[in-house]
């Protein structure tokens, strides 16, 4: 990732750090942690600037980061890293979309559809 700003490359530097934690069972908070970076990283427009995806980009920097864990725990940390692409790409969605794109509001059961 070559095109990003400083603000980005910290975000995803932590990124980067909460995953070389997790694989040595220390980062107790994950998922709260990762939501709001992952979310500023949307808002920034990451998905727009990147030439690779955040999932590779953070599996290369934990590599370098802590290689010797890394190593030996390489699947684990092929999940951690979909998952926080994943969240990426739901978030990404999540804020991409219009009012006009939501679906119109459906009956909750059959016998509310049938009483009006």
């Amino acid at each position: 990732m070559n095109n990003l700003n400083e603000h980005d490359e910290t975000l995803i530097q932590e990124l980067a750090d909460i995953c070389c934690a997790s694989l040595t069972g220390q980062e107790p908070d994950f998922d709260g942690r990762t939501e709001k970076i992952l979310k500023s990283l949307v808002m920034g427009g990451l998905a727009r600037k990147a030439d690779v995806t955040l999932q590779s980009e953070l599996k290369r920097r934990v590599q370098d980061q802590c290689s010797d864990i890394a190593l030996h725990r390489s699947s684990e940390l092929s999940s951690i890293t979909k998952l926080m692409q994943d969240k990426f790409d739901k978030i990404s969605t999540w804020e991409s979309r219009n009012p006009d794109e939501k679906t119109e509001a459906k009956a909750a059961n059959l016998s509310s559809a049938h009483d009006s």
